[in-house]
């Protein structure tokens, strides 16, 4: 014992464990819509995945409170506002009981 825990988690500055990325990878291959929320759009390898998806055909729909680096570039539909905000507005509008 007496060792150091870490939560399951990527810190700044660390690398992305590859098994994680090749999932992210196959999954943005393979999704119709891409929900992209609060980023700056700035971060590698994250900020590849919506140019992915898009190119696969997916839709990307972004929540953000100010435009992104990918908002012009990729973003199908732009939603403004504060994620929490405009998430509760969308799962009303979409009549989602549940937050998973």
């Amino acid at each position: 014992m007496g060792g150091l825990l870490k939560p399951d988690i990527v810190f700044f500055g660390e690398q992305i464990p590859q098994a994680a990325l090749l999932e992210a990878k196959e999954m943005t291959a393979a999704c119709d819509v891409m929900l992209i929320i609060g980023t700056s759009g700035e971060v590698a390898p994250a900020n590849i995945l919506p140019f992915e998806a898009k190119r696969h055909g997916a839709k990307i729909i972004e929540v953000n409170i100010a435009p992104s680096t990918l908002t012009d570039a990729v973003t199908d539909i732009f939603l403004q506002g504060k994620a929490s905000e405009v998430l509760i507005a969308l799962g009303r509008e979409l009549e989602i009981k549940e937050v998973i």
